[in-house]
């Protein structure tokens, strides 16, 4: 197949294997996405060999976005000092950091006159980051501790700092969110991805 073919060509399969093994990158997130999506008609009905382009596509979609925000961190952004991890360290008032405020794949691009967030991120965050991204382009996982957190923290929008406990307790009594979550699930999701890449990894050239 095609995408199977331009993963492998170029180079996107090393590059996966790379960012998924950065601590940053948020896996437990993505095995819901994926989890998420094995369950909706539109994709369960799909072929094998797309549904396992797609996922291909997705996981490259991903890492390409954690090694660009990353590679801007390195440049001296967004923030002198604290590192975004540090605010996973001591949850403060109602969050947990269970990133379940981040699992919408879009959101309004209003952001502060303060925010340096640029304007090709903007746009992700508007629009998200393509099709079947069930979160955040800039969610990242901590982890050592298996919290959330956000990789662009002071350049988010007014929607995400506005975000209250109210929405939060919503949120969180919703059964989607959970069931998604459930561990056979991950777990399932985890070993079919593991699988996938294993035959990639055995057909490039």
């Amino acid at each position: 197949m095609k995408q199977l073919r331009k993963v492998r060509k170029s180079g996107s399969l090393r590059c996966i294997r790379r960012e998924i093994r950065d601590p940053h990158f948020p896996m437990t997130f993505f095995l819901r996405n994926v989890s998420r999506l094995r369950f909706e008609a539109g994709w369960s009905q799909r072929p094998a060999r797309i549904r396992a382009a797609d996922a291909l596509r997705l996981l490259a979609e991903r890492c390409s976005i954690l090694a660009e925000v990353r590679l801007r961190m390195r440049e001296g952004a967004p923030q002198e000092g604290e590192k975004p991890e540090d605010i996973v360290r001591v949850p403060v008032g109602y969050c947990d950091h269970c990133g379940f405020c981040c699992e919408i794949a879009s959101g309004l691009q209003e952001f502060p006159p303060e925010s340096l967030m640029p304007s090709s991120w903007r746009h992700i965050f508007g629009n998200g980051l393509g099709r079947g991204h069930r979160f955040c382009a800039f969610l990242w996982e901590h982890r050592r501790s298996g919290r959330s957190f956000c990789s662009v923290h002071p350049w988010r929008s007014r929607a995400c700092r506005v975000f209250e406990e109210e929405e939060c307790a919503f949120m969180k009594e919703d059964p989607g969110f959970h069931a998604s979550a459930e561990r056979g699930r991950l777990v399932k999701t985890l070993r079919w991805l593991r699988r996938l890449l294993d035959s990639q990894k055995r057909s490039a050239p």
